[in-house]
């Protein structure tokens, strides 16, 4: 039975309406020009009632909203000893908005937390499709992971990005559709594989929650690269490589790694391992 991903919840993230402001529109603006938002933004950076993490993504907010403006319209008010508010500022003045501003204020908490957030947004540029999301960032931060360590796991799924186009390529399945169908069928099939590798980066995510282990990410990516090579690349096999991870989660943590350890026999042509279980597992999958 397919195990559905886990949502990562996190406790005292801001609300959608903070200080009366929607801070979820005021993120998602990509060219923002109104001044009277802007000052609400100004206002509730400064306000003291409000968490420091609440602030600091105000302040972020606050410096990407006027990085454009000639001359600076409000200076901010932060004191010599708000080093978290002073870098979010500084960093929505010199970088702009990023992608995932909770995120990237959460990481400015840091004393070099300019460097890594830097890094944090680049190291997640470099992998769009199996990139750590925002919210599973914030699980890992809350888990007791720090941003080095993040950084760190952004840097192992360089050894799966690169086979994102393959995941994707649903060449394989469009040519198995019958001409007269194509019109029909064949955006239904990008469609689903889209769908599936969706999935399967939610499932890679469960597993850096897990093991928080870049050796984990590592023998992930091989996993997938080896049962690549065992089928055509289908909807199918994508399902039984997200069978098998799913069923994988179930084991305890002396054993998740050995699992992800398999070979393609080339003689055989199939897949070996030295777990019984984990044989199992993949003839169960290619029956389902």
């Amino acid at each position: 039975m397919t195990r559905k991903a886990q949502k990562h919840s996190q406790p005292g993230e801001p609300t959608r309406k903070d200080k009366g402001l929607d801070l979820f529109r005021l993120l998602s603006e990509t060219s923002p020009c109104d001044q009277a938002a802007t000052d609400k933004v100004y206002d509730a950076a400064h306000d003291a009632s409000s968490t420091l993490e609440i602030r600091a993504l105000l302040f972020l907010l606050y410096g990407a909203r006027i990085a454009a403006q000639e001359p600076i319209p409000k200076q901010p008010r932060i004191g010599e000893s708000d080093g978290w508010l002073r870098r979010a500022y500084y960093f929505g003045l010199k970088y702009g908005l990023p992608p995932q501003p909770i995120m990237v204020a959460r990481i400015l908490a840091c004393q070099d937390g300019l460097d890594l957030a830097v890094a944090y947004v680049r190291e997640c540029d470099a992998a769009p499709v199996f990139k750590i999301k925002e919210e599973l960032g914030l699980a890992l931060l809350d888990s007791g992971m720090d941003a080095s360590g993040l950084i760190s796991l952004c840097r192992a799924l360089h050894a799966i990005e690169p086979l994102a186009e393959r995941l994707l390529d649903a060449s394989e399945e469009i040519s198995l559709i019958l001409p007269s169908m194509r019109h029909v069928e064949e955006p239904e099939a990008i469609m689903l594989r889209r769908d599936q590798v969706d999935r399967l980066a939610a499932l890679i995510g469960d597993y850096m929650l897990r093991t928080r282990s870049t050796k984990v990410v590592i023998l992930l990516a091989g996993f997938i690269n080896t049962m690549l090579a065992t089928a055509p690349l289908t909807s199918g096999l994508v399902a039984r490589i997200e069978g098998a991870l799913n069923e994988f989660l179930e084991f305890d943590d002396s054993m998740l790694a050995d699992c992800l350890k398999i070979e393609f026999d080339q003689d055989r042509g199939k897949v070996v391992s030295p777990m019984k279980e984990v044989m199992e597992i993949l003839k169960r999958q290619d029956k389902a």
